[in-house]
C-alpha cells in the first residue's frame, strides 16, 4: 500500500460465533456542527461500505457541542434488513477521521449524515453517500494486520 495515501487504520477483528474471526474497517470519528463550533469526543465509526447512507445514533447527538436538533431535517423511512422498516432524520455536519484525532486527520465539511434512533452494530455507520463517495478507500483486508486509507 503506497504511503502516499495517508494514515494507515488497522481494520479491528472480532470473534463472530460460526465464522471464526471477522475483520472491520473501524475509524475514531469527531462531530461537530460547523466550523465556528468546538468538536465532539472520538467516537468509534464502522466503515461500511455497503450501506448507501451514513447513519448516527440519536445518542451520540448528546456528544456534539452546541448541537440543536431544530437542524434535523423531516423523518425520512429507510429500510434495514435487521428492523426492517425505520425512520432516519437528515443533518449536515463536520466529520474529522483519523486515529488520533489531530490536526492531520481527514475533515469533510457538512457531509450529510442521517440520525437515527434505531438500534446499529456501531454508533456510526459511515456509508457511501455523502461520506465515502468524497474519500477514496483503499485497503487490504488480507494478513494478521489488514490495513485500510482514505485518499483525500
Amino acid at each position: 500500500m503506497d504511503p502516499r495515501h495517508g494514515t494507515t487504520h488497522p481494520f479491528t477483528t472480532r470473534a463472530c460465533g460460526e465464522f471464526g474471526r471477522i475483520a472491520q474497517p473501524l475509524v475514531r470519528v469527531g462531530l461537530r456542527r460547523s466550523a465556528s463550533f468546538p468538536w465532539s469526543i472520538p467516537i468509534e465509526a464502522l466503515v461500511d461500505t455497503g450501506a448507501t447512507i451514513t447513519l448516527v445514533s440519536d445518542k451520540i447527538l448528546a456528544t456534539v457541542p452546541d448541537f440543536d436538533r431544530s437542524l434535523l431535517g423531516p423523518e425520512l423511512p429507510w429500510h434495514t434488513a435487521v428492523h426492517g422498516r425505520e425512520t432516519c432524520r437528515s443533518v449536515a455536519l463536520d466529520l474529522r477521521l483519523g486515529r488520533a484525532l489531530d490536526d492531520h486527520s481527514l475533515v469533510l465539511e457538512q457531509a450529510l449524515v442521517y440520525v437515527t434512533s434505531s438500534p446499529l452494530v456501531a454508533p456510526i455507520l459511515l456509508g457511501q453517500r455523502g461520506v465515502l463517495d468524497r474519500v477514496g478507500l483503499v485497503h487490504r483486508n488480507l494478513g494478521p494486520k489488514p490495513p485500510f486509507r482514505f485518499l483525500p
